[in-house]
């Protein structure tokens, strides 16, 4: 679950939780080999609970804060004897780890040749509507720095 929350024109928070669980289990099945002697590895029960909040600021910049497995549980997410012809291997789930990010975000926008706009006879940005390029260059994340009269 994820929630956004505006706080100001310019500033927006975000709070959200993971909760996974996953049952009890029997481990692959791997080999039929004649001298194959051990059952199953049986893998027990465990949830997780992963939690993150953070701070977006006009729409580029963000902060966050993390936990993952917020409570340190210990589980086995695979397991495999090989029915008793190998070593036995375990992947168990990642610890409790607790981070923060920082991010930026870079906006790509795609330039055509030609245009059926007489404002931009040259060059088009394609691909947005024009009430979207409108508001990009209203908030002043694209610029048009030259234009050439229509034939």
């Amino acid at each position: 679950m994820q929630q956004v929350i505006p706080l100001t024109d310019k500033l927006e928070g975000n709070l959200g939780f993971t909760i996974v669980y996953l049952g009890d289990r029997a481990s692959t099945f791997v080999t039929d080999a004649p001298n194959a002697t051990r059952p199953r590895i049986l893998m027990p029960e465990y949830t997780t609970v992963d939690v993150r909040g953070g701070l977006t600021f006009d729409r580029v910049w963000s902060v966050n804060v993390y936990a993952r497995n917020l409570f340190d549980k210990r589980g086995v997410a695979a397991a495999d004897n090989r029915n008793g012809v190998n070593v036995p291997t375990a992947l168990f789930i990642q610890p409790r780890t607790l981070g923060v990010t920082l991010a930026r975000t870079f906006r790509v926008y795609r330039i055509g040749e030609g245009s059926r706009d007489s404002r931009f006879p040259a060059v088009a940005i394609t691909g947005f509507s024009r009430s979207h390029i409108d508001e990009l260059i209203a908030t002043g994340e694209i610029r048009i720095l030259r234009t050439a009269a229509a034939p």
